[in-house]
């Protein structure tokens, strides 16, 4: 939290998004490549749908992974929490 801002962090662990996965992971459909596709089920719209609104609000959303977890982290300005 910062003087102009707001954080909310959600942290999955047990499943990292590589750093090269980044700028993709909230595109529509996009499914992070791997040897097992049904290893982690989904469509690859979760993320795109969180995004879009976050976006209208004038938030941010970005991902941090590593050590085995991976963290969303949603950024709010404040005059958006504040009505």
């Amino acid at each position: 939290m910062t003087a102009s801002s707001i954080e909310i962090h959600v942290s999955n662990s047990g499943v990292e998004i590589p750093a090269a996965e980044g700028d993709r992971i909230f595109d529509k459909f996009y499914r992070i490549p791997n040897n097992d596709p049904w290893q982690h089920g989904g469509t690859g719209l979760g993320l795109a749908l969180v995004k879009r609104p976050a976006e209208r609000i004038k938030s941010k959303i970005r991902l941090i992974s590593g050590d085995g977890k991976t963290t969303f982290i949603v950024e709010f300005p404040r005059e958006a929490v504040a009505g």
